[in-house]
């Protein structure tokens, strides 16, 4: 069968595989064939071993879930039904220049002037009543001078994207505009966010837009409302060279910004280089755009012909992009520290309700706007409503910048240095040489590190002591907690990464799996270079101490990884311990299994803890809980390879779902029974696969059972080995974490972790053989 490479969810960061491949039924590697992706860092270079990196995870369906279950589709299907069409390949269309629909604008100029020029008249009319002068000029003070309160009665008349003033006011906030700024605002439309924004900050601003009616209508408004000599409109096309829009003084814009214009543009490559330039060059600027993107399903899918036209002849885009289109894109422009923030949740709801009230509003838009009017502009709404529905039409704020002078020199200097060394460190044809970190004994890869000889009363073994961090050029440290009884419902996440291109990450994050609420508790977000020694300190009991500056909280980690060791994980609100502030959350656990093996890239083995007992508090949060909790962690570090793929599962069964009670023995049997732990990942680092299924009970001192690695892989949402699966269900659409892991030096990766029901079945026969909870992790890209 033919199948389309995807990227893993919808807010991902990858670079997607053109084509298709064709995939032979019966072995793993014509399995994993289908699903392989690349990254930047592997497109940048001639190194063929770079391009195996596979994504095991990529139809793993978590953005899919999310487009399907927040609602949107149920509200749709009695209004507008779905579509059968057959899909059409998902390999972006190429580009087209669609014509913008006159539905879109020509009835909202209409009715803007019927308004400007009914208000005009009674203004009047009211001057006159008054014994006043009659003024023509709307602008010329007073009471005929149009208010902004009048201009947010307008509603979409004034503002042409979704959201209105809230999506104005928050890119204020994300900008940190103010009477300072020098704003591009691209497709501006009649100018509505452009003088909001000019109103409320002091800002000036220039908006370029394409269709002449919109500007002359927006210039009657500036005039209108006095706001002139702060925003500018131009009429002309942003991607042609000829088209001036910088200020009369020259000088470059501080802030861009485009609010649901760019799906309409076709010559994207022009449109970011002209952006970028425009935006001044010393100092750098900033980027903010709200734009329809794709999700994870309708990069796999693909649009129906029906999808396909009301893409691109009813709603006028001249191209939807995935998340990885946009970030080639804005790359390829220079751009950089390019995020994404998904608008799905608020988009989605809001379009379809729009395309079920309009109709609902029939006969009143009919003596409005005209029979013909209403029907344009139903069919309009109704085919943004249905794509949004299909959960393969997504939305993105997305931000980034335009690096300053000197930073753009460093860069291209650090890029050169690295080309350099690379080149001089090419291994011989045919090798497979891999690097060894020197052990604690040899080697000092902390700057200042403590070596303590006891944690918590307990001897540290010499090699494996590792009471500091970071060792090797990677590193990574994680926990996770499942509740473990019937009544308990607090999940929790740790996590401590850092690599050696100068990127530093820690985060804490907790589910209730009877609410499904989720709340991060801690995150120090990217840090790099030397702000690394600010965050990461050791005490000398060998505990390890984070500071969030931005929140000013702190995590607190101690853990010996002995066999038999205790530890405990601990987020404060404030970074003054001495006070003994109420912790936000508390992890105190015991470890009953420990187990680990080799890996190429790391001396010592893996250390894996699939058996944590584990208490869970939350005192200090708004839900006050204790849970009795099982847990895992595991800890490895090394020279990893720069390119990696993989997906990761530890599944715990729950004991009173495991068997299905007919009578009062299976029942006995139910609360007799063992609890088992199994964790399995199918991974790719570099050239090397990593490939593994492992089962224990949950008891002390319990062997560890292995299956055949060259059997287990993953598929989607299901880990397999040779005669069982595992398949994942997510708890709810919260209970997913994305974390981005990215640095100026060439780190850069999307880790998500998720939070799932688990069946664990028969390959078989498919017969149940109990069920659980389970932690699911996927991750792609460079270290």
């Amino acid at each position: 069968m033919f199948c389309t490479p995807t990227y893993m969810t919808s807010e991902g960061i990858h670079r997607v595989i053109s084509g298709t491949f064709l995939m032979k039924p019966g072995t793993v590697k014509n399995r994993v064939a289908a699903e392989r992706l690349t990254f930047r860092q592997a497109t940048k270079t001639s190194n063929k071993k770079n391009q195996r990196i596979f994504q095991r995870a990529s139809a793993s369906g978590f953005g899919i879930s999310a487009a399907k279950d927040d609602g949107c589709t149920n509200l749709a299907t009695a209004a507008m039904g779905k579509s059968t069409n057959v899909p059409i390949p998902v390999s972006p269309p190429p580009l087209r220049q669609s014509a913008l629909p006159d539905v879109m604008y020509g009835w909202r100029v209409k009715a803007l002037d019927n308004w400007l020029e009914a208000r005009t008249k009674r203004k009047q009319a009211e001057e006159e009543e008054e014994g006043g002068s009659k003024n023509d000029n709307p602008a010329g003070g007073g009471s005929s001078r149009l208010s902004m309160e009048e201009l947010k009665s307008l509603g979409h008349l004034d503002q042409y994207h979704y959201r209105g003033l809230e999506a104005c006011d928050e890119a204020i906030e994300a900008l940190g505009l103010d009477s300072s700024a020098r704003v591009l605002d691209v497709g501006a439309g009649v100018g509505g966010p452009a003088r909001y924004m000019a109103h409320k900050t002091g800002s000036s601003i220039t908006g370029v837009e394409l269709q002449s009616q919109l500007v002359e209508a927006g210039q009657r408004l500036n005039i209108a409302t006095g706001l002139g000599d702060k925003v500018q409109l131009i009429v002309g096309d942003i991607c042609d060279s000829d088209v001036e829009f910088l200020p009369a003084n020259s000088l470059k814009f501080t802030h861009a910004l485009s609010l649901l214009v760019i799906l309409h543009i076709p010559d994207r490559a022009a449109l970011f280089s002209r952006i970028y330039d425009s935006l001044q060059d010393e100092e750098g600027g900033v980027l903010l755009i709200e734009d329809m993107t794709l999700t994870a399903l309708g990069e796999q899918e693909g649009w129906t012909s029906s999808e396909q036209y009301d893409t691109t002849d009813v709603m006028g885009a001249a191209f939807i992009p995935s998340i990885a289109d946009y970030i080639a894109h804005l790359e390829a422009a220079n751009f950089v520290d390019i995020e994404f923030r998904s608008l799905t949740e608020d988009w989605c709801p809001w379009a379809i309700q729009r395309a079920k009230q309009y109709e609902e509003d029939k006969e009143s838009q009919i003596r409005t706007h005209g029979q013909v009017v209403f029907e344009d502009r139903l069919r309009f709404y109704q085919a943004i409503a249905r794509l949004f529905a299909s959960g393969k039409l997504g939305g993105s704020r997305i931000t980034c910048r335009k690096p300053s002078k000197w930073e753009s020199k460093l860069n291209q200097g650090l890029q050169l240095e690295a080309a350099s060394k690379d080149s001089s460190a090419k291994m011989m044809p045919g090798s497979k040489e891999v690097k060894i970190i020197e052990t604690l004994e040899s080697k000092n890869t902390n700057s200042d590190p403590i070596y303590p000889e006891k944690v918590e009363g307990k001897t540290l073994e010499t090699k494996t002591s590792l009471a500091t961090f970071p060792l090797g050029a990677h590193d990574c440290w994680q926990w996770h907690f499942l509740p473990a009884e019937n009544g308990e419902h607090t999940a929790a996440v740790v996590r401590v990464w850092q690599s050696d291109t100068s990127v530093f990450r820690s985060w804490a994050w907790v589910y209730n799996t009877l609410t499904g609420e989720q709340e991060t508790l801690f995150d120090t977000k990217c840090v790099e270079g030397t702000d690394v020694s600010k965050v990461l300190r050791f005490q000398e009991d060998g505990t390890m101490i984070v500071s969030d500056f931005s929140s000013g909280r702190v995590m607190t980690v101690k853990d010996d990884l002995s066999e038999n060791g205790v530890g405990s994980l601990i987020v404060y609100p404030s970074a003054d311990l001495s006070s003994l502030p109420t912790p936000l959350l508390r992890v105190d656990f015991e470890c009953q299994v420990k187990t680990g093996w080799s890996v190429p890239s790391q001396t010592d083995e893996v250390f894996h803890r699939p058996v944590l007992l584990a208490s869970v508090e939350l005192p200090g949060t708004t839900t006050t809980s204790t849970s009795k909790c099982l847990g895992y962690s595991k800890r490895y570090y090394g020279d990893y390879p720069r390119e990696w793929a993989y997906q990761f599962i530890v599944a715990l069964q729950d004991k009173m779902a495991s068997i299905e009670p007919v009578d009062e023995n299976d029942i006995e049997l139910q609360a007799e029974a063992e609890r088992r732990v199994i964790w399995t990942a199918d991974a790719s680092f570099g050239p090397d696969d990593y490939n593994y299924w492992k089962e224990v009970v949950a008891a002390a001192g319990s062997e560890v059972q292995s299956e055949d690695s060259s059997e287990c892989y993953h598929q989607g949402r299901v880990g397999n080995c040779r005669d069982k699966r595992i398949e994942l269900d997510l708890l709810s659409k919260k209970s997913v974490m994305k974390t981005e892991l990215s640095s100026k030096k060439g780190a850069h990766s999307l880790l998500t972790e998720a939070l799932c029901n688990c069946t664990l079945r028969d390959r078989i026969s498919g017969e149940v053989i109990w069920r659980g909870l389970a932690f699911n992790e996927t991750c792609m890209g460079s270290i």
